[in-house]
């Protein structure tokens, strides 16, 4: 009798240790506001890259609340030749002027040219240390996307969804805590809706 009651006392208690860890990476997850009244000159941003581009131009319409009330859009293309139709980047920042890496919070690129990989390495590397592969998740309109967790690379990088499209790659990157996937999930989806908004 005193081992079935010590088995389920123990039983009891990895429950409760489970529960409490979904429950506190719940907890961490962030809330998602409109991107439009946190990012202050966002549609700005969008309304310059659709001048350049004929490329199709969506941001999610929704982001995770961070501790900064005001963010600042900012856009970009190639350092050397800017070409706006083989690719544009929109960058969101804690200060107007940002250009350090510290300073981003997330973005959203387009590159005709770029190459979906389905695995992605962390250090150590070498011989022994195996690429590991992204996590395939739908998205809207029957795509299929590509997680990339956050994770130290000779940098770090910031969690990351990537997806193709009409032959080209979006990619989906914010710093964020918690359930970064279901998050950028989210985002991706309401990007995709907005297409015919920003269009």
């Amino acid at each position: 009798m005193n081992k079935l009651r010590i088995r389920f006392l123990c039983c009891l208690s990895i429950l409760f240790m489970i529960m409490g860890h979904a429950y506190a990476a719940q907890s961490k997850t962030p809330q998602l506001v409109t991107a439009d009244k946190v990012i202050r000159n966002l549609n700005q941003v969008i309304e310059q890259v659709k001048k350049q581009s004929q490329l199709s131009v969506m941001f999610p319409t929704s982001i995770p609340k961070g501790e900064q009330p005001t963010l600042y859009a900012m856009q970009s293309s190639l350092y050397d030749k800017p070409d706006y139709n083989q690719f544009w980047e929109i960058t969101v920042a804690s200060t107007p002027d940002c250009q350090m890496h510290g300073c981003v919070v997330g973005s959203l690129s387009v590159n005709t040219k770029g190459k979906l990989e389905k695995e992605y390495s962390q250090p150590p590397f070498g011989q022994n240390n195996k690429p590991l592969p992204k996590q395939e998740v739908k998205l809207e309109n029957g795509l299929t996307g590509y997680f990339t967790p956050g994770h130290a690379e000779a940098d770090w990088h910031a969690p990351a969804l990537e997806w193709q499209m009409n032959g080209v790659l979006y990619t989906l990157s914010w710093d964020m805590p918690g359930d970064a996937k279901m998050v950028l999930v989210k985002m991706a989806n309401s990007a995709l809706k907005s297409q015919g908004v920003h269009q």
